[in-house]
C-alpha cells in the first residue's frame, strides 16, 4: 500500500494528498461536503483542505466567456470606427 512504501522510503507516516475521481452525473459539491465530514469524523480535526477542479473549471469558464465577451466588443467599435 501508498502508506507502507512512504513509510519505508521517505520516512512520513502520513499522506500528502488524496485524490478522488467522481461520476459525471455525481453532484461534485455534495460529494465534497461528504469527503470533509468523513474527514473530520476520522480526524477529530479540520487539518486538512480540499480544492474541487469543477469550481475552478466553472470560473475559467466564466472568464473565458467575460474576455470573449470584451474581444467581440473591441471587434465591433474597431469596425465602426
Amino acid at each position: 500500500p501508498y502508506t507502507t512504501m512512504s513509510g519505508r522510503m521517505m520516512g512520513q507516516r502520513y499522506l500528502n494528498g488524496i485524490t478522488v475521481r467522481i461520476d459525471e452525473n455525481a453532484p461534485s459539491a455534495a460529494v465534497e461536503q461528504s469527503i470533509i465530514n468523513l474527514l473530520k469524523m476520522r480526524h477529530g480535526t479540520e487539518d486538512f483542505f480540499t480544492i474541487n477542479t469543477d469550481t475552478i473549471r466553472q470560473s475559467i469558464e466564466k472568464t473565458t466567456a467575460t474576455m470573449t465577451l470584451l474581444i467581440s466588443a473591441i471587434a465591433v467599435i474597431s469596425l465602426i470606427v
